[in-house]
């Protein structure tokens, strides 16, 4: 897979993830504060309800009291009494006659009620004073439809009475073709009235759900997250772009002051020859001088012999001064500066580092193989791969095909691991192969031929080999092989 698209589906599912988590949490604190809400909005109403309710109990009671004030108990005859206004509920109001079971002549009234079979809805409260009894039918369900009720006749709450548990009605409060909108079970409320004698109990229910959660706030929420999220992505990638441009500043440094060892190096090899071979013949010629001098064979000796000593002493100087340049430039040596060193997490890293400009040149990377783990310097293995990989980068974009690849290959063989960055560019003449590793040798005409001698120079410098071979079927393949670092289990 390459490592382009890979990383970049990644950094998509991770935004997106982020994003859903943030949604769903802050939309989930909105929904339980807006349901925990609508629950003390429904249980205030529903106390209220409860309140109203029990004082119109005790009204019913104060009119029976009323009435059998109004028609004395001496008279026994059945009679309709008047009922007085204002009192929608209150079908009808009569004496009859108290019958064995109830206490004849009492002083203290008794209050009983129960349900009417034949009408639904509606229940009988009987009080027995003094001899007579006192009926008042009640239609239980103009009870709702006070002004002062807190629950509309349609709406999402169902609204039930019960006598002595048995249901006497239920007003359906929502329809149910909503139900299946997203209205399910919510809060409940159940509680018997303040009154002995009528012993109702009132229940209500009001359905809720996802279809009266506050699908705006969420809506506006999840657009608060996304653009949270996208602010920390750009964020990030701000701070990714800082830290991938400080790297390349570092890699950049170390690479100038390694090419600066390299170069002195090979101005070092370049000029000792002559400089040698000045001194030599300068030697060689003072040597004839003091011979002359001492035969007395040529005249002037004496004038040329300080001369070709001056010349020789500058020689030696000038010597001196090229091994003392190469040895303060020189790196120090990397055996004592080796630790175990994770091959593939390297790799992966510099890629990273590279990725911008792998995607501006349409170059697609891929890393195979396993985790390897060598005994390096990782300084000198970051120096030595990032310099391969810019190479292969930079030979790819003289390619002209669309098709643009670099594949970096680990192997571990035995005691060595291999590291291969392969292209698919234009290659390297087979001619120049036996020379890429040399100072000062390049193919391209502003390339200074220092970065491969240098990558080879660090490469040995650790005990390892850096190789160059033709790719198949075209392009260039280089080979880093280092040392492998114990196996722990073994």
């Amino acid at each position: 897979m390459p490592m382009r698209d890979a990383a970049a589906r990644k950094r998509l599912f991770l935004a997106l993830g982020l994003w859903l988590f943030l949604s769903v949490l802050a939309g989930l604190v909105l929904v339980r504060n807006d349901i925990a809400s609508r629950r003390e909005i429904f249980q205030t109403e529903a106390r209220s309800a409860h309140r109203l309710l029990s004082q119109r109990m005790a009204q019913h009671e104060a009119i029976l009291a009323t009435l059998a004030l109004n028609a004395p108990g001496d008279r026994y005859k059945e009679a309709g009494l008047a009922l007085p206004a204002g009192f929608d509920q209150l079908v009808s109001a009569r004496r009859v006659k108290a019958s064995g079971s109830l206490p004849a002549r009492s002083e203290q009234a008794h209050f009983s009620a129960e349900a009417l079979a034949d009408s639904p809805g509606h229940y009988l409260l009987v009080m027995a004073h003094q001899g007579s009894v006192y009926r008042l039918v009640v239609d239980a369900r103009r009870l709702l439809v006070d002004e002062s009720w807190p629950w509309p006749t349609e709406g999402p709450v169902q609204v039930s009475l019960l006598l002595r548990g048995s249901p006497l009605f239920a007003r359906q409060g929502v329809d149910e073709s909503l139900r299946p909108a997203g209205l399910t079970e919510g809060f409940r409320f159940e509680q018997a009235l303040a009154s002995e004698s009528q012993a109702l109990v009132l229940r209500a229910q009001r359905w809720t759900g996802p279809a009266e959660w506050p699908w705006g706030r969420l809506l506006l929420v999840a657009a608060f997250s996304g653009l949270l999220v996208a602010w920390s992505v750009k964020a990030l990638a701000l701070r990714a772009e800082r830290q991938r441009a400080a790297e390349l500043q570092r890699l950049s440094k170390v690479a100038r002051l390694n090419s600066l060892g390299e170069l002195a190096a090979g101005m070092a090899h370049e000029l000792n020859q002559p400089l040698t071979a000045v001194l030599s013949g300068t030697q060689a010629a003072l040597r004839l001088l003091r011979e002359a001098e001492l035969e007395r064979k040529h005249d002037g000796v004496a004038d040329a012999l300080p001369a070709l000593e001056l010349a020789a002493a500058q020689a030696r100087r000038a010597a001196d001064v090229v091994t003392r340049l190469r040895g303060l430039v020189k790196p120090p040596a990397l055996e004592s500066a080796s630790t175990t060193v994770d091959l593939h997490s390297l790799v992966r890293d510099l890629i990273h580092l590279l990725m911008p400009e792998f995607r501006r040149y349409g170059v697609e990377v891929e890393l195979r193989g396993k985790a390897a783990a060598v005994v390096a310097d990782r300084v000198a293995v970051e120096q030595i791969l990032h310099n391969l990989l810019v190479n292969a980068l930079q030979a790819l974009t003289l390619n002209e095909q669309p098709d643009r690849r670099i594949e970096v290959h680990l192997e571990a063989h035995g005691q060595r691991v291999d590291c291969t960055v392969q292209d698919n560019g234009p290659g390297i003449a087979r001619e120049h192969l036996a020379h890429v590793f040399e100072p000062f040798f390049s193919t391209r005409p502003e390339g200074l031929g220092l970065g491969l001698s240098l990558c080879q120079t660090l490469a040995q410098s650790m005990g390892g080999q850096l190789t160059v071979a033709a790719a198949v079927p075209n392009g260039a393949s280089f080979c880093l092989s280092l040392t492998a670092a114990p196996n722990p289990s073994s």
